[in-house]
């Protein structure tokens, strides 16, 4: 009877074991291990989205979709550009899922209530929308971002852009109605007052906005000094090609707070030149990094790579260096293990990966609009003109960022 109790009980814990491994409830026992993008692949920001999902799934193809000996198996769901659809699958594949890291970038609205939901299920997530407060006021431990938040982009952007033009005292503003639209105003704002200028017009739009002649024609009668546009994906795209149907460009300066080669393509060839837009990164950047990216990205996908593909490449990248030098899945070491990564070589030379609030600290360029005649291909958009790191939160003690959950909690 005794042996046959210690046999019974050898059996249990086998099948305890198979039941884990099939269930996905712990990576350490799994022979198939999840990770997640959960993003926007429908609406204003759908192919922005797709490109992101591309950067993700060209990192796992470089580790062989293998991490630790174990399958990776990547699980995408549709956020529909929605806070509360973004939530909602966020806890529908941790649920089901139980991936190791989950992916999101674009929507800083979506992002900042997927980061809320990513604390409450205790599951890191990379978030690329520019928001400021992402990585500032409303962090947490769960959370890192590649992509430099607003304060970073208006102090490289448009900082740049006033040295240029430095007798540019009055705008008139466009701006998207949502968090990171309006986030990059308010560092915009306090860069154009601190200058001794002033915003003569703040126009707020929905996303995606297709007609803005009225605001252009209103922004033409008021004569501002320079004209200010914070708007991302196809509502980018529908400004910049009116702007250029209008004229503007060539009778004041113009600067946009985000771009992308995205919102750059299929618009009218001489449509963006001489308008100054900020991004995270340029496929003509000069260094080995983006020599070598480029070449694999274009031999994967059969174009040039953008900003965002590199956002979701770099994210996935650090998650598997990390489990790789941790020789863990488990959440804690993970969130240890990047919080350790220090500098690293990147898209824009050195990097480096904050500690006290996840952010990742690299270069924000500024590129503007090149003619026609000028592009030395088809892609070839902009002429980088500057760049800088100037960050918020430089110290742990200065930082807005203040994290509530221990290494004990994780």
């Amino acid at each position: 009877m005794r042996k046959k109790s210690v046999t019974g009980g050898f059996l249990l814990a086998i099948v305890f074991l198979l039941s884990l491994s099939l269930g996905g409830v712990s990576p350490a026992f799994a022979e198939t291990v999840y990770v997640a993008c959960i993003d926007d692949f429908s609406g204003p920001f759908a192919y922005s989205g797709k490109v992101y999902l591309q950067g993700v799934k060209l990192a796992l193809k470089d580790a062989h979709y293998k991490v630790l000996g174990k399958d990776i198996e990547l699980i995408t769901r549709d956020t529909e550009l929605k806070p509360p659809i973004g939530v909602k699958k966020l806890r529908e594949v941790v649920e089901k899922y139980h991936p190791f890291f989950v992916f999101q970038s674009e929507s800083s609205s979506v992002g900042l209530a997927m980061a809320q939901e990513a604390l409450n299920l205790k599951t890191p997530i990379f978030v690329e929308g520019f928001a400021t407060q992402i990585t500032g006021l409303e962090c947490n431990r769960y959370v890192f971002r590649w992509d430099a938040p607003n304060y970073a982009g208006s102090r490289s952007g448009l900082v740049a852009f006033l040295k240029l033009h430095p007798k540019v005292k009055t705008f008139y503003a466009i701006v998207d109605n949502n968090a990171s639209g309006n986030d990059m105003f308010e560092q915009q704002s306090e860069i154009i007052k601190a200058h001794g200028g002033k915003i003569i017009k703040k126009v707020s739009v929905p996303l995606g906005n297709a007609d803005f002649s009225s605001h252009l024609t209103e922004a033409l009668s008021l004569k501002p000094d320079a004209l200010l546009f914070d708007c991302y994906g196809t509502g980018n795209t529908n400004l910049t090609k009116q702007i250029y149907e209008f004229g503007i460009s060539k009778k004041m300066p113009v600067m946009s707070g985000f771009g992308g080669m995205t919102m750059l393509r299929g618009l009218p060839p001489d449509a963006p030149a001489g308008i100054y837009y900020g991004i995270n990164w340029w496929h003509t950047y000069d260094n080995k990094w983006t020599k070598d990216f480029v070449v694999k990205y274009k031999k994967e996908y059969g174009e040039n790579p953008e900003d965002l593909a590199v956002a979701g490449y770099m994210g996935a990248w650090l998650v598997l260096q990390t489990a790789e030098k941790v020789k863990s899945l488990k959440t804690k070491d993970l969130i240890l293990g990047l919080e350790k990564f220090g500098e690293f070589d990147g898209p824009t030379g050195k990097e480096s990966l904050r500690p006290w609030d996840h952010q990742i600290v690299h270069a924000f360029l500024v590129g503007k609009g090149k003619s026609a005649s000028a592009k030395k291909e088809s892609d070839d958009y902009l002429e980088i003109v500057g760049n800088a790191k100037v960050y918020p939160n430089t110290t742990a003690q200065e930082s807005t960022c203040k994290f509530k959950v221990k290494d004990d909690d994780l």
